[in-house]
């Protein structure tokens, strides 16, 4: 589209939008504490606003912290049975992890959701970086966004975003247009805002100034979608409404009826002063005295305050907490007994189910979102050789990967909350240890719906290490056990004293167990035996190793075998004997 086609396809969209666009402002400047915005003169200035918590900023910011933490991340393969389909999905799985920590995107991310609650809506972008030749990910932060999905709801076809410039800003960013920008400005002035949009569709992404329909800038999209995803609430209509949309009237009579309580009190204690007749003198101040033949007539003129005014407050808040649907919980107030771990999870179940809904809504767009920074890796830089590190659950790594070799069309991920979705993390990890003691789950998908990010390849493998190890370290402490018994027979147990002492002085030398073990536990070489002329051993006529030519292709000897020979038998006094030898014998 031209400029023009794109200013009045702005102005469209905003008429269409309207009531939306009220609403977003409305609650921004709520959860912002400008209340003059929303009930002008509603609040005397000294006070300055309600004398209520903000709850609709409480509850929002409690939201968007549960729904802060990022999901797990991993690429799966059609085939995962064999180690290169393993290796290609782990190798991706680092590169799509990458993507979100050179974007800092989990700091992003309680942006995105509180917008999401408060605007019903949460936008991300998709843009090159071509100084780390890398695609980013931004969250948007402007409330004047306009959008337009596809009759799916799948993607988005056309994004824009609105803002408030100076002209003189303007001007020093795009130099080359200054002369026409300067047109721009009403007469006699020498700056002024003026509004730009910034338009993003499957073609191009263009900036604009409205005003006039002048075009400062216009990027062709390389990978030919959008590069905007939109995060919308589910909804009834065809708008959807935010998280605190109806309850905004309510924070407003809460407010108002606490300012009345303030003034109420404020009179009674400031209220004349009723004296009889007989008193012609008043003093004023602490411990003044007045004189009077009827002193319980002296008092201040009564002001009742009514004393439904404090079920109506607290009518009110229970009102705003049922249509936030944030629960009495959340602040550590109780209604009722809470015995068991469920009576907890009835008491949260609303807060708890929207932020499972609001996981699952994530889930599609952060998959969604990867798939076009993998598009966007593999079409502008595709034979470029890019050496990432990154840290998986503590351990270091670093990988190289080139994107038309090791992306190769391949721009799937799968982004989940799992199993846990909803819940807080100590729960969400006693779930996952239930489900895998009742044989319910495998380890596998345990370690996938644990609510912490782990690369599930390496660590499987360190499990495996850590487990070999402790086998290897237990039979080692093992053989210590068998020193009383060689004792008790009569044998030399000096040579397991020396490997155990041996493998103690390695490890302190800070050698592993394997390599200590393998150490120390090595068989020896075979001793050779006497030979005769020739290099044949006497007892056998056979060459041994080594033997000059002319021995002909006589097998070698073996070396010197140790034979154990134990005999058990009943002494003259009817006691068990028990007796060994160990010999040394060449066989034949």
């Amino acid at each position: 589209m031209t400029a023009r086609q794109i200013a009045e396809r702005v102005d469209a969209m905003r008429t269409q939008n309207l009531a939306r666009a009220r609403a977003i402002d409305a609650i921004k400047a709520v959860r912002e504490g400008r209340w003059d915005v929303v009930a002008p003169g509603m609040f005397p200035e000294e006070w300055g606003g309600p004398l209520v918590s903000n709850m609709i900023d409480v509850a929002g910011r409690d939201f968007s912290d549960n729904l802060g933490p990022l999901p797990t991340i991993q690429c799966k393969s059609a085939n995962m049975t064999s180690d290169a389909a393993k290796k290609f999905a782990d190798k991706r799985t680092k590169i799509a992890k990458y993507f979100v920590d050179c974007s800092n995107l989990q700091d992003q991310q309680h942006d995105a959701a509180n917008r999401y609650f408060s605007y019903a809506f949460s936008a991300y972008f998709v843009e090159p970086d071509f100084e780390e030749k890398m695609p980013k990910i931004r969250v948007s932060n402007n409330h004047k966004a306009y959008y337009i999905l596809d009759m799916w709801g799948r993607f988005t076809k056309q994004y824009v975003e609105v803002v408030r410039t100076r002209v003189s800003h303007l001007c020093h960013e795009f130099p080359e247009a200054e002369g026409r920008l300067r047109k721009l400005l009403p007469y006699g002035k020498e700056d002024c805002e003026v509004e730009v949009a910034h338009w993003y569709d499957e073609y191009c992404q263009v900036m604009l100034v409205l005003e006039g329909a002048l075009e400062l800038l216009r990027v062709q999209n390389i990978t030919k979608r959008c590069p905007v995803k939109v995060v919308e609430q589910p909804k009834l209509g065809e708008d959807p409404r935010g998280h605190f949309d109806d309850v905004i009237p309510i924070q407003l009579a809460r407010g108002l009826m606490n300012l009345y309580l303030m003034e109420a009190t404020e009179k009674s204690v400031n209220a004349q002063l009723v004296v009889p007749d007989d008193v012609q003198e008043i003093n004023y101040g602490p411990d003044a005295i007045l004189r009077s033949a009827t002193p319980e007539k002296i008092g201040k003129v009564p002001l009742p305050i009514p004393t439904g005014i404090f079920g109506n407050m607290q009518l009110l808040e229970r009102e705003q907490r049922v249509g936030s649907r944030y629960p009495e919980g959340r602040t550590g107030n109780f209604d009722a007994s809470i015995i068991t771990g469920q009576g907890v999870e009835a008491l949260m179940g609303a807060f708890n189910e929207g932020i499972k809904t609001a996981q699952q809504m994530f889930a599609q767009g952060l998959q969604d979102v990867i798939s076009m920074c993998f598009e966007m890796d593999e079409k502008l830089w595709p034979d470029l050789r890019k050496t990432i590190t990154g840290d998986d659950f503590g351990s270091p790594y670093e990988v190289t990967y080139t994107p038309s070799k090791d992306i190769k069309g391949d721009y799937s991920c799968k982004v989940t909350y799992g199993l846990t979705a909803g819940l807080d993390p100590n729960r969400a990890l006693i779930f996952v240890l239930q489900g895998l003691q009742a044989g319910l789950i495998s380890r596998r998908t345990a370690q996938e719906q644990i609510p912490v990010d782990v690369n599930i390849t390496e660590e499987e493998k360190q499990i495996d290490i850590e487990a070999l190890r402790g086998s290897l370290s237990a039979s080692i402490a093992s053989l210590a056990q068998a020193i009383p018994m060689m004792a008790s027979q009569g044998q030399d147990p000096a040579e397991i004293v020396r490997q155990i002492t041996e493998v103690t002085r390695l490890r302190q030398k800070g050698e592993s167990i394997e390599e200590a073990a393998s150490k120390v536990f090595m068989p020896p070489e075979p001793e050779p035996g006497p030979t005769s002329e020739g290099g044949l051993p006497p007892e056998t006529g056979q060459p041994t190793p080594g033997a000059p030519a002319g021995a002909g292709g006589l097998a070698p000897s073996r070396g010197p075998q140790e034979l154990l020979s134990m005999l058990a038998g009943m002494s003259a006094g009817g006691q068990p004997s028990l007796t060994a030898n160990v010999q040394r014998k060449i066989p034949a």
